[in-house]
């Protein structure tokens, strides 16, 4: 017994030093990533425009980042017991969207030139399987509230995405001209958002 005891307490630890090491590839993986989608969605004027800036010298959205480091270290003042089953609802309700989006728009336009086209059955399977984790948390008595909460944030946080665009649509700062501006002219300096270049100009 004490041999089967020492075989386990290896592999238990070195199953903990995986996950340590998941843990820190994931957190890295979603600084990078999740820094890049608040800088885009800002440039999008979803998002305040003040958060897409980019530091000159390191080439790194530093708004974006300090707004996500702020926004995980409130994650510690909530139970992960709820705070999880919560936002893995959200996060697999756009998959969801997302891949019923992609299914519609292969009907509606089937022609239409596509770089990576992904077979209709693997999309289908994967709306069904991201569909399943939204719903099948609601037979759990543990976890069916916080779903709940999870679900009844899309239409709040789409309502209050529509007051920001109204917001920005009709109100323009200072800072705000001078972002776009300074869009407007690297766009202009790169060839990109003007047509008449062609990409046979941008050659030349």
């Amino acid at each position: 017994s004490s041999g089967i005891n020492a075989e386990y307490g290896i592999a238990e630890m070195a199953m903990c030093i995986g996950l340590l090491f998941s843990c820190l590839g994931a957190a890295s993986g979603g600084v990078l990533c999740v820094s890049r989608n608040i800088q885009s969605t800002a440039e999008g004027r979803i998002f305040p425009r003040w958060m897409s800036g980019v530091n000159k010298t390191l080439k790194t959205p530093v708004p974006a980042l300090m707004v996500l480091c702020a926004t995980m270290s409130l994650y510690l003042a909530v139970d992960t017991s709820v705070l999880i089953p919560c936002l893995s609802t959200v996060e697999w309700s756009f998959y969801s969207l997302t891949f019923s989006a992609l299914i519609y728009f292969r009907f509606k336009d089937p022609s239409a030139h596509r770089p990576v086209k992904v077979p209709l059955v693997v999309v289908v399977i994967l709306l069904l399987i991201s569909f399943s984790f939204v719903v099948l948390p609601l037979f759990n008595a543990t976890s069916r509230i916080p779903v709940l909460i999870g679900m009844c944030s899309l239409p709040i946080g789409c309502f209050l995405y529509f007051l920001m665009w109204l917001t920005q649509r009709y109100t323009s700062s200072p800072l705000d001209k001078k972002l776009n501006r300074s869009h407007s002219e690297s766009s202009l300096d790169s060839g990109i958002g003007n047509g008449d270049f062609s990409a046979n100009d941008r050659i030349k």
